[in-house]
């Protein structure tokens, strides 16, 4: 797994700005890992 330090959204979509969005960005993207302070949370 890479790190990768950036805006994250969706092509097309507004920049997240909460844990519910970035789950939803992660279910609905290619990453592999998304960390929510001290968690990371990996996509199946």
């Amino acid at each position: 797994m890479r790190g990768l330090n950036t805006s994250l959204n969706i092509h097309g979509y507004p920049i997240v700005r909460t844990a519910a969005e970035g789950i939803k960005v992660l279910e609905n993207s290619d990453l592999d890992g998304l960390i929510l302070g001290r968690h990371l949370i990996l996509h199946k």
